[in-house]
């Protein structure tokens, strides 16, 4: 009752969005100094609230953490062109062959590099450094009490490079990233000593980038990251930031003028900074989903579905790269349900009922227009297909039976008609309103007739199943069908 009215309608659509592999960071920003609040007192009044800590985390970002995050953003580039870091003996250097070495740096050589290039000097780590406060406070410790100990306890750092050279007690490195103990770094750069006089050791293995082509060297540096941190909690969407077919996608999505990040905390470019101006491969996944295999319920309940190759592969692995035309429409389609659509529905029918379940409906609504655009293109056969979504659908069905109508649509290179989507915006936007509308209509009669059967079913957990959506598509197919022909311009 003490929260702001827009604050709770934020937070309802935002969890409306949630699924099963949904994960609730708590971000708390301030001012204060540094250590001025107890972090461990709020993580244990979260555990004791909430429970299940795999579930939620809590991040708190102190004034200073906000400085780094400024500057750091200002300065990045892909990689630093020429550095040096401090050996604990003069050429004590173990070599693996020609192109990799082991050797003991300075930890206060290391602070220094990193005050000096910050996140750029991780450019081409599979992620940027991620708070974990319970590996922080164990490495912390460490350097506080026992730092002579860190070289025995820290698996270290590893650096990729075009080139090194071991120089008596310096290591010189040209064109360099560390690719693996990011988190180690950074909190030596934080909590690490201040002088010499404190300085200890850390392992550091360097390797030069192997390879004849630049692509060669691109799976080379992803396989030696990936092989580094497998032990670390990485993302399925870490592992393929520097994938080569991931790397293709992005320049394709840039020729369509989209900014494709592929690492968790990249900047985004100020021009492209509208929201359907950028995307990562989770978001990507999740539209696909929605709008190409019509499967809105899994794009918000379980999007590591993108992640079979029956759906990786057409999208990613396609050469002529067709695919980032479509995703260039349905982030453009997903951004105007979010923010204008959706707003002006509450502000028409503010009290009506069907409220919650347009609040709910995003997905859905985005695999209507997936689907009208491949039937107005005639990529798959309206008769057809509606009469295999008649059935109960359940995953094994949908498997046999609609995917191979689906899976084939790299003769589509666009959802929304070029002339159209880079003209008129407001007569698109008035055919995606007179579309999201009718679906909306259709769908919230087709909940109330299942919730006749279940008392206790709510908007969130009927369309949590495909299955809801395909119910939804065939009680009213002929009615939708009117609506789309009537949209048709759009998309033909």
């Amino acid at each position: 009752n003490n929260i702001r009215p827009d604050v709770v309608s934020r937070f309802q659509k935002l969890y409306a969005e949630t699924g099963d592999e949904s994960k609730f960071v708590f971000a708390l920003y301030v001012s204060a100094p540094k250590n001025s609040i107890r972090v461990q007192t709020l993580n244990r009044i979260i555990e004791e609230r909430l429970g299940d800590e795999e579930k939620y985390e809590l991040r708190v970002y102190f004034g200073a953490d906000i400085e780094d995050e400024i500057k750091e953003a200002e300065s990045r580039r892909p990689y630093v062109e020429k550095g040096s870091l401090r050996l604990d003996e003069k050429g004590n250097c173990l070599k693996y062959g020609d192109d990799a070495a082991i050797v003991n740096i300075s930890a206060n050589s290391l602070k220094n590099l990193y005050a000096t290039h910050l996140n750029n000097l991780l450019s081409m780590n599979l992620r940027f450094f991620t708070k974990k406060q319970d590996i922080d406070s164990e490495i912390k410790s460490t350097m506080a009490n026992s730092p002579a100990e860190f070289w025995y306890k820290n698996n270290g750092i590893t650096i990729i490079c075009e080139d090194y050279d071991v120089d008596g007690r310096e290591l010189k490195l040209k064109n360099f990233s560390i690719i693996n103990g990011g988190q180690t770094t950074y909190l030596i750069y934080k909590n690490g000593p201040t002088n010499d006089d404190e300085d200890f050791y850390i392992v550091c293995k360097v390797i030069r980038a192997q390879g004849n082509s630049q692509d060669e060297k691109d799976q080379f540096i992803l396989d030696i990251a990936k092989a580094t941190n497998s032990q670390k909690a990485i993302k399925d969407t870490d592992l393929k930031a520097n994938s080569r077919e991931q790397l293709s996608f992005g320049r394709a999505m840039r020729e369509k003028g989209v900014y494709y990040k592929t690492k968790r905390g990249e900047d985004i470019p100020a021009d492209y900074k509208k929201d359907y101006r950028h995307s990562d491969y989770p978001g990507t996944g999740k539209l696909y989903l929605a709008g190409i295999y019509q499967l809105p319920a899994k794009s918000r309940n379980k999007p590591s579905t993108m992640k079979d190759i029956n759906y990786y592969n057409p999208v990613f692995l396609s050469k002529d790269q067709k695919a980032s035309g479509l995703i260039r429409d349905l982030l453009y389609v997903d951004s105007f349900f979010r923010n204008s659509f959706i707003p002006e529905y509450d502000r028409k029918y503010a009290g009506y009922p069907s409220i919650s379940f347009a609040n709910n409906s995003r997905t859905i609504c985005i695999a209507f227009v997936g689907l009208a655009a491949r039937l107005i293109q005639k990529n798959i056969d309206g008769n057809e297909f509606v009469q295999l979504i008649s059935a109960e659908v359940n995953d094994s069905y949908y498997s046999d039976k609609i995917y191979p109508k689906l899976k084939k649509f790299d003769e589509m290179s666009y959802i929304i008609k070029p002339s159209v989507f880079d003209g008129n915006k407001d007569f698109l936007d008035s055919k995606l309103t007179v579309m999201f509308d009718k679906l909306i209509k259709e769908g919230y009669k087709a909940f109330k007739a299942a919730s006749n059967f279940n008392s206790s079913l709510v908007e969130s957990n009927y369309l949590k199943k495909d299955s809801s959506y395909y119910q939804i598509l065939s009680g009213s197919w002929m009615d939708l069908l009117e609506v789309v022909e009537s949209c048709k311009e759009i998309f033909h």
